[in-house]
């Protein structure tokens, strides 16, 4: 019997772990004032760290105020994480304009045959509507 496609590829714990990440910035940015939320780039784990990546140094300092209280409050939603104080904070250093960061970066491979057929079966099966179309449209580029 074959394997199913995602799990010959690695692409359903990757998805997986995706989305975990996704859930726990969710949560982060639910925890924080509203004139925050758009300064957290991304969220991650250093085990015991919780990591919050920002995009200007400026919040850094009321981010940390908050951190210890918001880190309570994701132990008590996530208990296997223990995570410990204090919460790292990180710069994003990426440009903050898209059309620039284009610019500085190479052209995407196409995927052959194969991947393009791996990832239109993943794009049927995953829950996420974005991520679905996302999927179809990268396998549409197969050479």
């Amino acid at each position: 019997m074959a394997k199913h496609p995602l799990n010959q590829s690695g692409l359903f714990k990757l998805i997986q772990e995706a989305q975990q990440y996704q859930a726990l910035k969710e949560h982060v940015l639910n925890l924080l004032p509203d004139n925050m939320r758009h300064h957290v780039c991304a969220v991650g784990i250093e085990h015991p760290y919780l990591v919050l990546v920002i995009n200007e140094a400026l919040w850094a300092s009321k981010i940390r105020f908050l951190a210890p209280a918001c880190l309570d409050q994701i132990n008590e939603t996530y208990p296997g994480l223990n995570l410990v104080n204090p919460v790292r904070i990180r710069l994003n250093n990426q440009p903050h304009n898209i059309a620039t960061q284009a610019k500085t970066t190479r052209p995407a491979m196409p995927p052959d045959q194969e991947t393009a057929k791996k990832m239109l079966a993943l794009s049927e099966q995953v829950t996420s509507s974005k991520l679905a179309l996302a999927l179809k449209k990268l396998s549409d580029r197969a050479q």
